[in-house]
């Protein structure tokens, strides 16, 4: 019977439509309607983040750029994965997973989209890798060579964008399929870089 069991989920897992997880506005509101739901019982889908920077470093007070190397990570609930016994290795190529933009990235960032592993079967958590490799362009004040100090600004955009785990299917709809981002703010479990430069 577990055998059984096994191959008819590994056969759903291969033929399933994958894309998008998270509920659309109109499932949300016929949920709540369904179930006489309050507004905060009923949420889209909850993404956490958290980041780090692995480098910076030739900083251009001429061309005010910065080269980075930064990572963004992602971690959601995938609930159609609840329960199966499937490990990351049998998730399907058209598997929907978060994207997002770095707007100040020049044209020669490079997008590394390093991991999507499945991190709990019993939960369907997900945990996707994307990092940003270049330069960023960061404009800069500087009053007082070679003593200056400044800031680098990272400005990531988000409007429900989207990737599949292959690639092969990408775009955003902030209107009907929509999800949260929050970051993962525990500092017991996630390191946190601070950086600061002088001109």
């Amino acid at each position: 019977n577990d055998s059984r069991r096994r191959l008819s989920d590994e056969d759903h897992i291969k033929s399933a439509y994958w894309m998008p997880p998270p509920p659309t506005i109109e499932h949300i509101t016929s949920t709540r309607n369904e179930l006489h739901l309050e507004s905060d019982e009923c949420k889209p889908l909850r993404v956490d983040f958290r980041c780090a920077c692995f480098k910076l470093c030739n900083i251009s007070t001429v061309d005010f750029t910065t080269l980075v190397k930064f990572v963004v990570v992602f971690e959601w609930n995938d609930p159609r994965l609840c329960g199966m016994p499937i490990t990351t290795n049998d998730l399907p190529g058209d598997l929907w997973g978060p994207d997002i933009i770095l707007e100040n990235a020049q044209n020669e960032v490079e997008i590394i989209y390093d991991s999507f592993s499945l991190l709990d079967a019993s939960t369907g958590r997900l945990k996707r890798t994307v990092t940003f490799h270049g330069p960023v362009y960061n404009p800069m004040s500087l009053h007082d060579f070679p003593f200056d100090s400044d800031e680098l600004e990272m400005k990531f955009i988000s409007i429900c964008n989207w990737r599949t785990l292959d690639g092969s299917r990408f775009g955003n709809d902030p209107t009907k399929r929509i999800y949260t981002l929050e970051p993962m703010l525990d500092r017991k479990g996630v390191e946190f870089f601070f950086f600061g430069w002088g001109g």
